[in-house]
């Protein structure tokens, strides 16, 4: 039986919102299968193909749900059909102006509500199919294995719009790694770090030489070192005697705040209420879900800073998973992630994205057929920052971070590549640059030289050093190569 024509849209509800009620509200939907009876370049004859969302296109087009190759069966339009769930039944509907739809052989010329055991057929020759609705609770999407479900969702809800959201993802990394500063400037620099280089490479080898001798010098010269063993000879006998305390070493004050934050795991809610989680291991589309690592940093006014991509990576990375996470959030859901933070001194927090402050008032907000999607701005908000019970020791200079000198001398301390990173006690690692240029760069950032900045190292503290303490000025965002390195003054910190 017909029913009366309303014109066909893809929307996002019958695509992303219906894809995330079957991840997360199996039990209440149902789903349908088409059976392939011809083979071609992307289906086997007698394969069965699950479709767990409410409304999937068939025909050539890349964003088809159910698609056909042009070389076996050209005479299918490119969206040639689309089946779309009515109530709790579904009905096919002709798309294609110039190819026929068939149903049970005879042509469908608006659409036509489908039956169990239905054969559906695209264009004359064309490749035919079956539908059918599994028995009971066999058509419940809740049979169907989470991890299969998330593969589901991946070709049948993101397929769509995959490609306009890595189109923006790609530009949002040109953006960030060029950094809003002009492309002669950065040419400029790299010829100026030429130079340096050579320089520097000219200084090593004076102080190799320099070295060498020194050592010969200490060798030969056999009564200094005998006098040096009878000095350390007496030492020990007063250290013995309690007249000499014996050193105990001190921990380096610089570091003890320097954080090791590891992902543990995100938790889901979709734009429907529906909740669910997203463990480390987790599959979707053969990616894992990984354990992202980061750096953070403890303030003395109980302050704990992060960078923003480091809380909240799904708006910065361009993987299966991340995207959809991006997806999630934009569109009415929310994605919370979890993290441990574990100090050289064995202090231990666990944070959620939740507890954060961040800069989102740059962000822009896309949208392609009814999708939203989240891109970051290219300015110096990559940051983010909780308050915690405790104080940390590490002093820093808002005014001093917006007004550096290039060549002032920077020491940053964090976790490149996840070394050092340990939930029981961190072993922090230390990295030297150069402050590029005068005062703050385009976008706001502190621009460096030499950075070397590593995943990993995101998010740690960078100082300076004024009359004999070290300063927090920054915050690690991101570089550019291994010459450039792009540091967020702490002047955001409010």
């Amino acid at each position: 039986m017909s029913n009366k024509t309303v014109q066909y849209k893809r929307t996002l509800r019958g695509s992303v919102g219906a894809g995330v009620g079957a991840l997360f509200n199996g039990n209440g939907r149902r789903f349908f299968i088409l059976e392939h009876k011809d083979a071609s370049k992307y289906h086997k004859a007698g394969e069965s193909q699950k479709i767990i969302i409410d409304q999937i296109e068939l025909g050539r087009d890349n964003a088809c749900q159910v698609r056909f190759d042009d070389d076996t069966f050209p005479t299918v339009s490119r969206k040639h059909a689309a089946i779309v769930k009515d109530g709790d039944r579904w009905k096919l509907i002709q798309l294609s102006q110039v190819n026929s739809t068939f149903l049970n052989g005879k042509p469908v010329t608006t659409e036509w509500y489908l039956e169990n055991g239905d054969e559906i057929q695209l264009s004359v020759g064309g490749p035919r199919m079956g539908f059918i609705v599994p028995a009971g609770k066999q058509s419940l999407v809740s049979s169907i294995k989470m991890t299969e479900r998330l593969e589901l969702f991946r070709k049948q809800a993101l397929r769509p719009y995959k490609t306009a959201i890595c189109v923006l993802c790609t530009l949002l990394v040109v953006l960030s790694a060029v950094g809003g500063y002009q492309l002669y400037d950065l040419h400029q620099l790299n010829v100026k770090l030429e130079k340096d280089q050579k320089a520097i490479k000219a200084d090593n080898d004076t102080l190799r030489i320099k070295v060498t001798e020194s050592t010969k010098q200490l060798v030969e010269n056999k009564n200094l070192i005998g006098d040096l063993t009878k000095q350390i000879g007496i030492l020990k006998k007063q250290i013995r005697g309690g007249n000499v305390p014996i050193p105990v070493p001190v921990p380096d004050k610089l570091t003890e705040d320097v954080f090791f934050i590891k992902l543990a795991g995100y938790s889901i809610t979709s734009p429907n209420g529906d909740t669910g989680v997203l463990e480390i291991g987790d599959k979707f589309e053969g990616e894992k879900v990984k354990s992202i690592t980061g750096s953070g940093f403890l303030l003395n006014d109980g302050t704990f800073v992060t960078a923003r991509h480091v809380v909240e990576p799904w708006y910065f990375g361009d993987s299966n998973i991340e995207l959809f996470l991006n997806l999630m959030a934009s569109n009415g859901g929310k994605v919370v992630a979890h993290f441990i933070a574990v100090s050289p001194k064995g202090t231990r927090f666990e944070f959620t994205t939740s507890q954060f402050n961040c800069n989102r008032s740059h962000d822009t907000m896309e949208s392609k057929n009814d999708v939203k999607y989240r891109v970051v701005s290219t300015d110096n908000s990559d940051f983010a920052y909780c308050k915690v019970g405790i104080r940390g020791k590490l002093a820093y200079d808002r005014t001093l971070s917006n007004n550096l000198k290039a060549g002032d001398k920077l020491v940053v301390w964090g976790y490149p590549l996840g070394l050092g990173g340990d939930l029981n006690k961190a072993t922090p690692s230390k990295s030297t640059a150069e402050v590029a240029r005068d005062g703050l760069a385009e976008g706001g950032y502190i621009l460096t030289t030499a950075s070397g900045f590593e995943h990993g190292n995101s998010g740690g503290p960078v100082f300076v050093e004024r009359d004999g303490k070290s300063i927090v000025i920054g915050i690690v965002s991101a570089g550019a190569g291994r010459s450039t390195g792009f540091v967020v003054p702490i002047s955001v910190i409010k």
